[in-house]
């Protein structure tokens, strides 16, 4: 395992910064630098894995201004026996910029200074990003590898390039770069080789479905290597809104409190996002394609379903007996306890994935929560981030499955917010009942129902709804609880209550 630097390494350089001495130079700069930097990164998914060492496999820079811009590629290899994961880190060099946490610093042949630092909060390589764009640039690393955008309508982004750029705050796994109102431009970190599910759907869902709640795709960009290309960004047009599903929520939780006007409000809107998951849902029911259309669900694939679900619940079962619980607060440690009696039952019950036999497997969202939609000022909603579970390979991701995994998803979100509106300090109406599971739930299936044509996607009757969703609930609470281990331990105690309510409910 290497031996992560406590501060940003210096590099002596004997010339000027060029294109050629930064494509020469600069990877054994980053291969040093690289791995103390994006550790401590949100967007980084290998947090609980050893790192052994870095290196850049592709490199491009291009002056701009003063500024250097340099789009490089990481390959990372780490102590496990798992796969060497890739990592898009793009960065700008400049003279005597007093960066507080720069990845690197070179020191030239006239004593001049330059930070290298990360690229997307740069404004400068947000303008230069957005004008590549929109003007289908084309960067050249090698004979074989170069990056590219595609624009079908260069004319969508005009606006974007005279408006003021940031980059967006949150909880990312990739960078969000927004252009005023105008668009909004994604850069992947961690990269694989295929066509990434937030273009591919963006694109059927944008130019080939009917029209649907979520963000029209403006354009796409690729890294070419060899006779491998591999998505490392996405523009798409900016959806006016008033923040994200789980914040709208939660601040309409604290102003409901006991007003049962602003609770039928909430209700009424979450019954709306049901209604609207299920249209998208019978959207991407009509692809027609090898990589979109619809298969029906065989035994076989409820089993495999099944399976998979239960290595995940056993390896994250292992993880939870390794970890010190002394660490964790008494309410937490109780959990855990109770998971430990519960464990068995919980797992037994994913055979219910045998209750979607003979129903279609479709492309879905695959990691569908809250934060995951926008609610618009006159109170809809649109879906967004179709690239699904961070951590999954791009197999994975791409493969069809029940709509009810997004379903999950969803529902399990609501009961995050449920958990944490009943310990907020603030009087907050908490949602103990569950009421908004039901409304959620009542919205997707009467739109489900009501479907004139296309493949049966669930059942719809109550009680082979409730058994269909079951083992789904258990996958994603699994998920989030390795999530949580590897992020958030603080947050563990969410996944884990809510696991035993849903588990209640059967």
């Amino acid at each position: 395992m290497i031996e992560l630097p406590n501060h940003a390494p210096l590099a002596i350089w004997p010339e000027p910064l060029s294109e050629q001495a930064i494509v020469g130079r600069l990877p054994a700069l980053l291969s040093t630098a690289l791995p103390g930097y994006i550790v401590e990164q949100r967007w980084y998914g290998e947090k609980s894995r050893s790192l052994l060492h870095t290196t850049i496999e592709h490199i491009y820079a291009e002056a701009s201004g003063e500024t250097w811009i340099v789009l490089a590629f990481a390959e990372l290899a780490f102590a496990d026996d798992g796969d060497n994961a890739r990592y898009f880190g793009p960065v700008t060099i400049k003279a005597n910029h007093p960066a507080e946490h720069p990845i690197a610093s070179i020191v030239d042949h006239a004593d001049q200074t330059w930070s290298v630092l990360d690229a997307p909060p740069d404004s400068g390589f947000q303008q230069w990003l957005i004008q590549a764009a929109a003007n289908q640039s084309f960067q050249a690393m090698s004979s074989e590898s170069f990056c590219s955008w595609q624009t079908p309508h260069p004319d969508l982004l005009a606006a974007s390039v005279t408006s003021e750029s940031r980059l967006l705050s949150g909880e990312q796994s990739n960078s969000n770069i927004a252009y005023g109102k105008a668009s909004i431009v994604k850069v992947f970190r961690r990269v694989q080789p295929g066509l990434n599910p937030d273009i591919e759907l963006g694109r059927f869902l944008t130019e080939d479905a009917e029209r649907v709640h979520v963000t029209p795709l403006l354009a796409d960009w690729t890294l070419v290597a060899g006779p491998e290309a591999a998505s490392i960004g996405l523009a798409q047009m900016y959806v006016d809104n008033v923040g994200d599903g789980w914040t709208w929520l939660l601040d309409r939780m604290r102003a409901a409190h006991a007003e049962p006007a602003v609770i039928a409000e909430i209700e009424g809107s979450i019954k709306l996002l049901g209604q609207r998951t299920a249209e998208v849902h019978c959207a991407l029911a009509r692809g027609k394609t090898n990589d979109l259309a619809p298969h029906t669900i065989s035994a076989k694939q409820t089993q495999s379903w099944r399976e998979n679900a239960d290595r995940a619940f056993i390896a994250t079962r292992e993880r939870l007996t390794v970890i010190d619980r002394s660490l964790l607060d008494a309410s937490t440690q109780e959990l855990m306890q109770r998971f430990d009696r519960a464990a068995d039952s919980i797992r037994s019950e994913l055979a219910e994935f045998t209750h979607l036999v003979g129903f279609a497997a479709i492309r879905v969202h695959g990691d569908y929560h809250l934060g995951q939609t926008l609610h618009t000022p006159d109170g809809d909603w649109v879906l967004i981030d179709f690239e699904g579970e961070p951590a999954r390979s791009l197999v994975e991701r791409r493969s069809r499955s029940s709509p009810l995994k997004d379903v999950a998803g969803m529902i399990r979100s609501l009961a995050y917010a449920r958990a944490f509106a009943s310990t907020s300090a603030e009087p907050c109406w908490s949602d103990q009942t569950g009421r908004l599971d039901q409304a959620f739930i009542e919205g997707y299936v009467s739109t489900i129902a009501s479907m004139e044509q296309g493949p049966a996607l669930i059942p719809v009757d109550d009680a082979g709804f409730i058994h269909a969703l079951r083992p789904w609930i258990i996958e994603k609470a699994i998920y989030e609880i390795t999530y949580e281990l590897d992020n958030r331990p603080d947050w563990l105690w969410a996944p884990l209550a809510a696991l035993f309510d849903n588990a209640a409910e059967g």
